[in-house]
């Protein structure tokens, strides 16, 4: 019985996945290219940390809860590192997860640079049989308050192209397939690729606009994509609209509250499918700048400050 309620915990994971994948993906990317790939390992020249929250599927009980925090900064010269832990917890399962990261970045031309990073990581994925929610009367395992753990260790790479405002990223989250160690099985991941592109377009002295893309494909599954228009005014507010597979909305609202912090806010939602039933995601971001702001204008980071002059975006 023990057997046979994983499997029917790991179909439902699945089937909710390839229809709530977008839910699943946080938005935090949108103001820390960092959660994207390792190659953006201080790729801003700051030392910048960033803490996230959210509430998966809001009401729907058992739903899942994630929450993590990222370092990434230069250390020297054109190397940069980073570092991240990350919590999630769906009913009886539960996920901890640490990476390690680092990025050199080249310049190869006036405006044009190449950053590559790696990364390693270990996992631990649990399953609590005492929170399982199950009515198995004759099942020892399952109803007793035995808890199966596993860990899993992982590498990531990535590759990213700057171009003044313009930046794209190619990279593997997930380069080694999970395997079975301790007393739980850990399902074999497949290779995981994504890409990401972002344009910082500057109207004018105020006014700015910046379109995302990223796009996820996992073997043997959907593509999952996620675009993001965020207008922005004077670097201190912004305004982020977004559509993703399976018909998923979001918007967003961010602040500067003072040089060194930042706070975005946004909400998903599904138009389509299961996520339809859904009251939707609630996500919380802050961001903290370590430090002076080091930004230039092929970094554009999300603490850098206004030029004085209102022309030298546009160079």
């Amino acid at each position: 019985m023990k057997q046979k309620y994983i499997l029917l915990c790991l179909i439902f994971l699945v089937q909710i996945s390839s229809a709530q994948n977008s839910f699943l993906r946080d938005n935090e990317f949108v103001i820390n290219p960092y959660s994207v790939s390792p190659s953006y390992s201080g790729f801003n020249s700051n030392h910048e940390i960033f803490a996230s929250y959210i509430n998966h599927f809001s009401g729907f009980k058992g739903a899942p809860n994630s929450a993590w925090v990222n370092y990434n900064g230069m250390v020297k010269g054109n190397l940069g590192i980073g570092a991240s832990v990350r919590y999630k917890k769906f009913g009886a399962f539960r996920n901890i997860r640490a990476d390690i990261t680092t990025a050199y970045h080249l310049k190869i031309a006036s405006d044009h640079r190449l950053s590559i990073g790696i990364g390693v990581s270990v996992a631990q994925t649990s399953i609590d049989f005492a929170n399982n929610n199950s009515d198995a009367e004759n099942d020892l395992a399952i109803n007793s308050t035995e808890t199966k753990n596993g860990i899993g260790l992982n590498a990531s790479l990535g590759i990213t192209y700057a171009w003044k405002k313009f930046n794209l990223t190619i990279s593997a989250p997930g380069i080694i397939p999970m395997k079975k160690m301790g007393s739980l099985f850990l399902y074999s991941q497949p290779i995981h690729f994504r890409a990401h592109s972002s344009y910082d377009i500057v109207i004018n002295r105020q006014w700015s606009v910046k379109p995302q893309v990223l796009v996820d494909y996992i073997l043997n599954a959907p593509i999952n994509y996620n675009g993001i228009v965020s207008v922005k005014y004077d670097n201190l507010l912004w305004l982020n609209l977004g559509y993703g597979a399976q018909s998923i909305i979001s918007a967003g609202l961010g602040t500067q509250i003072a040089q060194r912090f930042t706070l975005q806010y946004t909400f998903k939602y599904g138009t389509n499918g299961i996520a339809k039933s859904i009251y939707g995601n609630h996500e919380i971001c802050l961001g903290v700048l370590v430090g002076k702001v080091k930004s230039t204008h092929i970094n554009n980071s999300i603490f850098s400050k206004k030029s004085k002059s209102p022309y030298h975006e546009w160079e």
